[in-house]
């Protein structure tokens, strides 16, 4: 599906990774050409369009035989099918116009239609961005993963309440934020220990 990105990462006998909506994640062994994975866990959010994708994708994984890696080419052969994977690169934090996937409530990331429209710019020391309703900045430091944030302000706006309500939520977040992590083209930022608070 376009503007979905599937991923995959090998490492420490944990394979990690983007369903295209939901973030992955299980244990395998490999074994010459042979690749097994074990049970597949993944987080719960609901992206319009993408579940059956994310659905086949995940029971062609977890049905996973053989590997074999050709030049920057990695198949996958399973009985569900083939799949195929070139090399990705990661994002940078800074320039990229970011756009909320998902927010910590409890154990869970939660999702809705309005975090379409909620997103993060990092750029020369200031974040700006819109909250859904209102438009946000602050601004902030890097250092290595480190991630401190100033101050956050906004505009005052009145919307609907179930906009004003998830502003409110991700503001709340955001201003929680010490660290951020990035993998492909997806950002994730975390408090300072280390628990999720919001995926981009």
């Amino acid at each position: 599906i376009p503007d979905t990105l599937v991923t995959i990462a090998f490492a420490e006998g944990q394979v990690t990774g983007s369903a295209g909506c939901n973030r992955y994640f299980g244990a395998y062994t490999f074994d010459a050409a042979a690749l097994s994975i074990g049970q597949i866990g993944a987080t719960e959010m609901w992206c319009e369009g993408r579940m059956e994708q994310e659905t086949q994708f995940l029971r062609m994984l977890g049905a996973a035989q053989s590997l074999a890696l050709e030049g920057d080419r990695l198949t996958i052969t399973s009985a569900e099918g083939t799949l195929v994977f070139r090399p990705a690169t990661h994002a940078a934090l800074e320039g990229t116009d970011w756009t909320l996937s998902g927010l910590a409530e409890g154990e869970a990331i939660s999702s809705t239609w309005i975090d379409s429209e909620i997103t993060a710019l990092f750029q020369g020391g200031k974040l700006t961005g819109s909250a859904g309703c209102n438009r946000y900045f602050a601004d902030y430091r890097l250092e290595g993963e480190s991630l401190t944030l100033g101050p956050i302000g906004s505009t005052r706006m009145a919307c609907d309440e179930e906009r004003n309500a998830r502003e409110t939520a991700y503001l709340e977040a955001l201003a929680k934020v010490a660290r951020y992590t990035i993998e492909r083209d997806a950002l994730t930022l975390l408090d300072e220990a280390g628990n999720v608070l919001l995926m981009f």
